[in-house]
């Protein structure tokens, strides 16, 4: 009778153990979760706004050098002030159904389906306040 009941104690605090782990993990899930999406929405804005870029860096008649590559490092040399300012005229415009979209296209490299993108989603206002920041680094970037 005292084995039966100690395993039925043993099995208690294995239940117990599990229970635990399965609730803390559960809660780490639950707060990285939030973590993760924000940093696959910043990667997207990031991209689109570099797509925007290009878009900008191939209108402009001065430049003869690889627009991609310019428009990273236009973007990467910006004051945070003024990629927090693009990536809000951006979020106005990207809801959580394309956020999936335009990750695959990031992802898979599609340029088109970005190019799609931006010219049907991104208003003609944003662009233009986009371009005005590119205009205002363009100088600072060797070509």
């Amino acid at each position: 009778m005292a084995r039966r009941e100690k395993r039925k104690r043993n099995g208690w605090k294995a239940l117990a153990i599990v229970l635990t782990v399965v609730l803390v993990l559960g809660v780490g899930i639950f707060f990285t979760k939030d973590y993760v999406v924000a940093k696959a929405e910043e990667k997207v804005q990031d991209a689109l706004i570099e797509n925007v870029l290009e878009s900008v860096i191939h209108s402009d008649s001065d430049v003869a050098a690889d627009a991609a590559q310019m428009a990273k490092n236009i973007y990467d040399s910006m004051s945070e002030e003024d990629k927090d300012t693009c990536r809000g005229l951006i979020d106005s415009n990207l809801t959580k159904e394309n956020v999936a979209n335009v990750a695959s296209y990031v992802k898979n490299g599609d340029a088109s389906g970005l190019k799609n993108y931006v010219k049907s989603s991104v208003s003609d206002s944003d662009k233009e306040t986009i371009k005005s920041l590119y205009h205002k680094y363009k100088d600072q970037i060797a070509y």
